[in-house]
């Protein structure tokens, strides 16, 4: 399939345009926010605390460059160009993507620099890194190794969560509108059965940890091979293999999200 390089140019430049475009864009601020928080405490208590900003960026990305768009019902306004659908689904793949590898890429150079110049010394005397270290040396890894291949998760995590949004966004506009409560004039929103189950998934998980750690239940014993086998994997080459397989699942999953977003784009009644 031939890349029509001239239009999806065209249709990201606008879309830049239109993110900075409107009063006041409030999913951009708040990511902006978020990004110096997150880089502040990188240097000054942990560069364990980027590991949340790809993560986090991986749901923000999409409402934050579609936020207008989203707001004021606009989508439709590619119905009446002369564009094909793929370009557009090329090119906010393409936009989303290149941003998120660029704002992770700048945040892992920085963590390494925080990791050199070692700042939160002069802040507290508690050291986060210094635990990783002790982790990084019992799965046989250094600690640059171990923070590589922790990144890499969040990066995985990140990517494959922005996939799956863009789909949603392609194929249903409304439906993530309505998750990121655009539109409703400062009326609440009651979660959705989904939201809520995964919010219960996800205590669910925490009280199971907390109660193997402590011992109450004997999970850590039965699932004793299985961490052999994950210490071994991730232990080799200092962590880069497993950093390569876990960042190859995610190129995967984002390709099968791309072609189920131009499956369902070219499906659906603008």
């Amino acid at each position: 399939m031939k890349l029509n390089w001239h239009t999806i140019r065209e249709v990201i430049r606008v879309d830049l345009l239109t993110m900075r475009g409107g009063k006041k864009n409030g999913a951009l601020v708040a990511v902006l926010i978020f990004l110096v928080f997150c880089l502040a405490a990188g240097f000054m208590i942990s560069p364990v605390a980027s590991l949340y900003l790809p993560f986090i960026l991986g749901g923000f990305f999409v409402p934050t460059l579609f936020h207008n768009e989203m707001k004021y019902h606009s989508e439709k306004m590619w119905s009446l160009l002369p564009i094909q659908r793929r370009d557009l689904v090329n090119a906010r793949f393409l936009l989303s993507y290149g941003l998120y590898a660029a704002v992770s890429l700048v945040v892992y150079l920085l963590m390494l620099l925080s990791m050199r110049l070692e700042l939160w010394y002069r802040v507290t005397d508690e050291n986060m890194i210094d635990i990783i270290s002790l982790v990084a040396k019992g799965m046989g890894m250094s600690k640059m190794g171990f923070f590589n291949m922790v990144y890499f998760a969040a990066v995985t995590a990140g990517m494959i969560f922005m996939g799956s949004t863009l789909r949603t966004y392609f194929r249903d506009p409304e439906a993530l509108r309505t998750q990121m409560n655009l539109g409703a004039k400062g009326k609440s929103r009651i979660g959705s059965k989904k939201e809520i189950t995964a919010a219960a998934v996800i205590l669910g998980l925490f009280i199971v940890g907390a109660l193997a750690v402590t011992g109450i239940l004997p999970i850590i014993p039965a699932i004793r091979p299985v961490t052999y086998v994950f210490r071994q994997l991730a232990g080799a080459a200092d962590g880069v293999i497993f950093g390569v397989i876990l960042l190859t699942v995610a190129v995967f999953q984002v390709m099968v999200y791309y072609i189920g977003t131009l499956i369902d784009y070219d499906k659906r009644e603008l």
